[in-house]
């Protein structure tokens, strides 16, 4: 169980953000690591976590994420940019040399 104390803090920082009980929260671990390799039979297991073991870093640390109020914006492409002119004959497809 949650200290008071911590509970307290959680709850007060979430109330200075304007967040509320209907907001769709997250709370998620950060800071660990996940093996994605197979390591052979006589690897050393003390540095060699096996295929799919989490670990916990010393560091590791809790975020809370509020879904509800999250920014999704997807990426847009760039505008094409009209092709310059030739400052010689102000035609955008000339063949006039270099300037």
């Amino acid at each position: 169980m949650l200290p008071l104390k911590i509970s307290m803090q959680i709850e007060e920082q979430l109330y200075a953000l304007g967040w509320d009980e209907s907001d769709d929260i997250a709370v998620e671990i950060g800071g660990t690591v996940v093996s994605g390799i197979h390591h052979p039979e006589d690897a050393n297991e003390k540095w060699s976590l096996k295929y799919g073991d989490r670990k916990y870093n010393k560091d590791a640390f809790v975020v809370i994420k509020n879904k509800s109020r999250d920014p999704f914006i997807p990426s847009k492409p760039n505008e094409e940019t009209p092709s310059s002119s030739c400052p010689k004959c102000n035609d955008t497809g000339c063949s006039c040399p270099s300037v």
